[in-house]
């Protein structure tokens, strides 16, 4: 028996590493971190106690570093200290980005001029191209001058501001659209003059003040009970659609006039007789804009709707996110 002796602890041992007993002689796992989450006295060790409570100086924002140091401003509490996220820096006592903001653009307290900007940490300044005609109301563009309206009338200057001209004095005027060669304005009435300048020719001569938007043969607007149109060259006007009172704005394609009545945006062919809901906005439809395969409207938020009434987004909101949906077809 005594020979067989190492030849079975042999056999012992070779077993016990087929099966991974070595295992049981690797040291235990390390204890898991501790947590300080409740009081107990004296609180566990790394944790320390502030107010009866057990917490950790560390990276406690309301006890950082000691007790009743607390970390405010959008700072949190790392290593013991307040600190600004990365990308951010501490002005006055918050954490801001230096690239956009205009209370402290490139470097804290640098306050950019009223008007201006802050773009990647440089105040920039908006460039004063005209002044002294009263407030501006609408403004358009035909690539080459701007042309606006004021309560002191009509206005033609280039885009650099120079070469101010006086197209018409007619007030209260609060839409402008440029059609070929001319600039069609609305204001409790509708009429056109030459982007050079000349004499005014009234289209409409009474109308309800709103949205107008034109094409290469008329000009479309939405009055006190319906959505019309009246040939550029002057005409009796057609009603398109009726039972649209109000409508605030308009824009018109190769095919329909859209057209905003209350919260929804609507669409009808140019020559009417039907209309087709497209989208309905939060509140009441202020402007919109036609662009490649969709409609832009603004309301409460920026939207916009597929031209085939597929689908809605939502591009600037109220909290910050941008969100899509889907509608049945």
């Amino acid at each position: 028996m005594s020979r067989k002796l190492p030849f079975v602890l042999f056999l012992v041992a070779g077993c016990a590493n087929i099966l991974g007993f070595e295992d049981l002689e690797q040291a235990p796992p390390p204890p898991p971190p501790v947590i300080c989450a409740s009081y107990v006295s004296p609180c566990p060790s790394g944790c320390d106690e502030c107010s009866l409570r057990c917490v950790d100086l560390d990276s406690d924002p309301s006890n950082c570093g000691a007790c009743g140091t607390q970390c405010s401003g959008g700072r949190a509490c790392k290593a013991g200290a307040c600190v600004c996220a990365e990308g951010t820096e501490a002005c006055g006592g918050l954490c801001t980005k230096l690239d956009d903001d205009v209370m402290n653009c490139g470097a804290c307290e640098n306050v950019c001029p009223p008007g201006g900007a802050c773009t990647d940490g440089v105040c920039t300044e908006p460039s004063i191209l005209s002044t002294g005609q009263g407030l501006p109301g609408s403004i358009v563009s035909d690539g080459t001058r701007l042309y606006f309206s004021t309560a002191t009338g009509i206005y033609s200057m280039e885009k650099d501001g120079s070469d101010l001209q006086t197209l018409t004095t007619q007030t209260s005027v609060v839409s402008l659209a440029v059609g070929g060669d001319e600039l069609f304005y609305r204001g409790f009435s509708i009429d056109k003059i030459p982007l050079a300048g000349g004499t005014p020719t009234n289209l409409v001569p009474s109308t309800t003040s709103g949205a107008l938007a034109v094409d290469a043969t008329s000009v479309y607007y939405g009055d006190s009970v319906s959505v019309s149109s009246v040939p550029i060259g002057g005409g009796t006007p057609v009603v398109l659609i009726t039972g649209t009172a109000g409508s605030t704005a308009i824009a018109v394609d190769a095919t329909y006039v859209y057209f905003g009545y209350s919260s929804t945006v609507y669409r009808t062919p140019l020559d009417g007789g039907s209309q087709t809901p497209l989208g309905t906005a939060p509140s009441t439809v202020q402007d919109i804009e036609l662009g490649t395969g969709f409609l832009y409207y603004a309301a409460s938020y920026v939207g916009a709707l597929a031209l085939d009434g597929s689908s809605t987004r939502e591009l600037s909101t109220r909290g910050g996110a941008t969100k899509s949906s889907r509608r049945p077809r």
